[in-house]
């Protein structure tokens, strides 16, 4: 329900979504984008769940093809919202652009708290589905004279967008725009 406030949240939860489309769509799908905040207490593993739960029945029902679900997640790989979130079902199941470019960075973390020391959980994410490859992926520190914009680095994710029958990654079948 949007702008809910269930399972004992701080605040509503929310995710804002936008479908995009190419000037030239005879030549490429359309994509979807979804950016998320969830839940940042930290005793709210279920509650992040639960609402990974709903963003992916979501996708079930809206996704069609490329699709980027990005956001802060407060929750680290192998916690139950990561688990939830790169399943393979429902489908379409995403794919982590961290773990598919697999970068050489030492602290992967993104929050920082406004101190530029970031922690060691990354717990900002950026997926895909469908029709897009992770090609590059890195956490951004930029600062202004020790001033920094936000409590969390930004990620950069180059994401290649594919001919509709490309396969991502090089494996599995052929994905389909529809």
């Amino acid at each position: 329900v949007p702008s809910s406030n269930t399972w004992g949240t701080k605040y509503p939860h929310k995710v804002t979504w936008a479908r995009l489309q190419l000037l030239r769509p005879e030549k490429m799908p359309p994509v979807l984008f979804l950016s998320t905040h969830l839940d940042e207490e930290p005793e709210h593993d279920e509650v992040r769940r639960k609402s990974v739960a709903v963003i992916r029945a979501w996708l079930a029902k809206n996704a069609t093809g490329a699709t980027v679900i990005c956001g802060d997640f407060n929750a680290g790989e192998g916690e139950p919202a990561y688990v939830a979130m790169s399943d393979a079902n429902p489908a379409p199941q995403p794919l982590d652009a961290w773990q598919v470019v697999r970068p050489k960075e030492s602290n992967p973390g993104s929050m920082h708290r406004f101190t530029g020391q970031s922690y060691k959980k990354r717990i900002d994410w950026v997926f895909t589905c469908a029709n897009l490859q992770a090609r590059d992926i890195a956490v951004d520190r930029w600062n202004k004279d020790g001033r920094y914009p936000s409590d969390h680095f930004a990620l950069v994710a180059e994401i290649e967008l594919l001919p509709a029958r490309a396969t991502p990654g090089g494996k599995g079948p052929p994905v389909e725009a529809r």
